[in-house]
């Protein structure tokens, strides 16, 4: 039910901005559409019940949500392992050394990332 709620929230929103209508109908952001056909919104609505959101759509930037870059943070959590399984996994031996900000995941380039890290740590 809450996710027919947030659907019909976010219909509500791409409707309430004269902008976003081309043709009478909005840019489309299901899983088959991707943003790039306009539907009537009923239709929209009727893709994203049965198709779901196109992944990673987070920021609704093609229905001018107001911020248009998605921001993330990658925290570096580290742990002390020389002691009890029990004892390790919890908070108060848990230290966030760093934190990566970025529009992304570093992926691959996490090593560039952690480099300061491993420097001070040795």
């Amino acid at each position: 039910m809450d996710y027919c709620n947030g659907v019909q929230g976010f219909i509500n929103f791409t409707t309430s901005i004269p902008r976003n209508f081309s043709d009478g109908g909005i840019r489309c952001p299901c899983r088959k559409c991707k943003n790039l056909k306009f539907l009537h919104q009923d239709v929209v609505m009727m893709h994203i019940l049965t198709k779901e959101f196109m992944e990673d759509y987070l920021c609704w930037y093609t229905h001018k949500e107001l911020f248009v870059a998605p921001y993330s943070c990658w925290p570096v959590i580290l742990t002390v392992y020389n002691m009890p399984p029990w004892m390790c996994m919890r908070l108060e031996f848990m230290f966030l050394s760093i934190v990566i900000p970025g529009s992304s995941s570093p992926g691959r380039n996490i090593d560039v990332c952690l480099q300061p890290l491993i420097d001070e740590l040795t």
